[in-house]
């Protein structure tokens, strides 16, 4: 007994300061009243939540032979809670049996059951891990960057657990103690094993298995702390603060000193614009650098990352949390001598930027920042609700509005929003020019919109002046055109959403092209929205709203779809064959769960001979500006590859930010194979013609090659 309670009240101590220090870590961050305020104000969807996402495992079982692994293992343990109990009781009297149920035969089969789960959950991991090796997978290994050393500590560990358990509860049969008569069925296995060394034996082995069972659990307590295995403590907390109903949707505001930026009065000598400091994070922010589990999920599923991008959201939630604890000693000096006095290890870790190349020993190197699309793929699939698009973007804002450090593609793009209202600076006088193709006249709204006009078909950039998307605009026109529905656009009067200056990190333009669509809007009063670009979409249903209630903004899918099922408009392919549907951009109708509708306008897609690309889900992601330095090609190729192998004879879309990059390539590739097939073809892949560079990018027209 003396023994044990030593040994609890040590590594309770151990484990108790580490979260007193963790806590002090956090607190160091900038406020987050708005996290505080949405638990205190949805108590029943939190409570909602904490059950789906901690006790029922949903994110990690979308992954089913690791979800359920884990799900064994987690409930395992919160079962094995009560043998610790038996355990700790047994330290003071051997025939302890728990008040109550103590001695139901249920308990001690429940108890087996998941220890038993348990030792298969661990099996399970170990396949997965050695499998899926690191040293042997390189970057193929979700696993890769992570800890795995620590990893399979915490797997002898677990099994340590289990094993002692099963070992001082045989012993506690073989000599009459043990609390159950019936239903142990592993314990009695054991207990079976253990009957020939003989009672005398067996009261040992009791008293040393006993021992080994509290010490093993006081030593993985203290060593979670200190681990990534932290997220046992801290899951349940970061899922209950995270963004509701999920963190896909628009950004956060800017916020300075837990205050909404305002830049009217907002002064960057003494206000946080983006994240410039690790102490720049919400405690929030810092406390998913703490609760992230390593295991690779958020990588695995990155588009930037498995087109060899330097790019990957575990790792820059890694090298966050690595700064962030060495740093932590400057951050919670209480004066600037204690802080001359710290080590001059610490004191180079807090010069270190947090955004900045390896020459500069930069915390993240800028080529991983400009990487990400920001499609959501590593939030959406993250199991403990880590946000990190919000600390990228976080990075972004910081980088491109105080620092005036981004890439110099990105940087004709914004001149052209802030000059002309669209990427490419085309000027507002060539919106309507897509409507002089038609052979109907598309009303344009002048003021007020007409009472009679049942939506306002909100075109977009690219569908009003890239030439490939503008074939989907005149599609979609001419759809409601023949469904007898009532719409007008804005033509030239539309200017850009702003969204592409948004997401690079300038939240100073996109509130200036925001306001002004606002005031557009406000003066159209247009009933319904529809907007064809899965970005326009996005904005007009999630910020606008934010600031005119009454809007409601539709995807133009759901809008289609009454009106083709009144017999009046069919989805069709010139020429027959069988057609390709490609799913939508993120962020957009995707991010939202919204799949299904987007690839069948209309509901006659699929008796047209259409079919979808054999991607699922967040699976098909294009970038809309990319780094010629960094993507290379990369990236299209492999989404174009991946869309090829279907083997469709067109592929069309609707994301109009997809149209200008996918079909002519992956057209081109189809060409260049049949060519192989007919032996006319070089089979090294050369054109015989001038080599094609990316079509659409910001900064020239749309739809012209550029040579590189």
């Amino acid at each position: 007994m003396t023994v044990g309670l030593v040994l609890t009240a040590f590594a309770f101590a151990i484990a108790g300061r580490r979260l007193w220090w963790l806590n002090r870590l956090a607190m160091s961050g900038q406020p987050a009243p708005e996290r505080i305020a949405a638990a205190r104000e949805n108590v029943g969807r939190d409570v909602a939540t904490e059950a789906t996402e901690v006790l029922g495992q949903r994110k990690l079982l979308k992954w089913t032979v690791p979800g359920v692994a884990h799900a064994l293992t987690f409930w395992g343990f919160t079962v094995l809670l009560l043998t610790i109990i038996e355990s700790y009781g047994a330290l003071f009297s051997r025939r302890f049996a728990i008040p109550g149920i103590g001695h139901w035969a249920f308990i001690g089969f429940i108890e087996d059951l998941f220890a038993v789960a348990v030792l298969a959950g661990l099996i399970t991991f170990a396949v997965i891990r050695l499998r899926s090796d690191p040293h042997r997978e390189g970057r193929g290994s979700r696993f890769f960057g992570s800890h795995t050393g620590a990893a399979w500590l915490v797997l002898g560990m677990i099994l340590l657990v289990i094993v002692t358990l099963l070992l001082y509860r045989g012993a506690q049969i073989n000599t009459g103690v043990f609390p159950y008569a019936h239903g142990a069925f592993a314990s009695q296995i054991v207990g079976h094993w253990m009957a020939p060394l003989g009672s005398g034996v067996n009261s040992v082995l009791e008293v040393v298995f006993l021992l080994g069972q509290v010490a093993v659990v006081l030593v993985f307590l203290a060593f979670l702390v200190y681990s990534k295995h932290l997220h046992i403590f801290l899951a349940p907390v970061n899922v209950l603060f995270s963004r509701r109903p999920n963190a896909l949707g628009p950004l956060e505001p800017m916020r300075s000193n837990g205050k909404v930026l305002d830049f009217e009065e907002a002064d960057p000598d003494t206000d946080v614009f983006g994240l410039g400091k690790i102490e720049d994070f919400t405690w929030k922010g810092l406390l998913d650098m703490a609760t992230c589990t390593e295991c690779g999920r958020c990588q695995s599923q990155c588009p930037a990352w498995a087109t060899g991008k330097p790019l990957s959201p575990k790792q820059v939630i890694l090298d966050l949390r690595d700064h962030a604890f060495a740093k932590a000693p400057y951050l919670l000096a209480s004066s600037d001598e204690e802080r001359e006095k710290l080590p001059d290890a610490v004191k180079a870790e807090a010069g270190r930027p947090l955004v900045g190349s390896a020459e500069v020993h930069g915390v993240i190197d800028p080529d991983v920042l400009w990487s990400c699309t920001n499609c959501g793929a590593c939030v959406e699939e993250c199991p403990v609700d880590i946000e990190h698009i919000d600390h990228i973007d976080g990075m972004r804002r910081h980088q491109v509005l105080i620092e005036s450090a981004f890439p110099v593609e990105a940087a004709r793009m914004l001149k052209n929003l802030e000059n002309k209202g669209d990427p490419w600076g085309m000027g507002a006088a060539r919106r309507a020019e897509w409507m002089t193709e038609l052979d109907f006249e598309v009303p344009v709204v002048d003021g007020k919109i007409d009472p009679d006009v049942e939506y306002l078909f909100w075109v977009g950039c690219a569908g009003a002046l890239e030439d490939r998307a503008r074939k989907t605009t005149k599609a979609i026109a001419s759809l409601l055109h023949t469904a007898g529905v009532k719409f007008a656009v804005l033509g030239p009067a539309e200017t850009c959403t702003g969204d592409p200056a948004r997401r690079i990190g300038n939240e100073f333009l996109f509130s200036m092209l925001a306001q002004q669509n606002i005031e557009t809007l406000n003066e159209a009063a247009p009933k319904t929205i529809v907007a064809s670009c899965p970005h326009c979409f996005k904005h007009h249903r999630e910020r606008v709203p934010a600031a005119r209630r009454e809007l409601r903004g539709d995807s133009p899918h759901p809008a289609a779809g009454p009106a083709g099922g009144r017999g009046k408009a069919q989805a069709r392919r010139a020429g027959g064959g069988e057609a390709d549907l490609s799913r939508p951009v993120l962020p957009g109708p995707a991010q939202q769960g919204v799949h299904a509708a987007a690839r069948d306008p209309g509901g006659g897609a699929r008796r047209a001979g259409h079919r979808d690309a054999p991607v699922q889900g967040t699976r098909l992601l294009l970038r809309r500006w990319r780094r010629a330095d960094v993507d290379g090609r990369a990236h299209r190729q492999a989404d174009q590859h991946r869309a090829h192998r279907g083997g469709p004879g067109a592929v069309p879309g609707h994301d109009l930010h997809c149209l200008p990059v996918l079909p002519g390539d992956a057209r081109r590739r189809g060409q260049r194979e049949e060519e192989l097939r007919r032996g006319e073809g070089d089979p090294r892949g050369r054109r015989r013609g001038p080599a094609a560079g990316p079509v659409g990018e910001p900064g020239g027209e749309p739809g012209r090659r550029r040579r590189h």
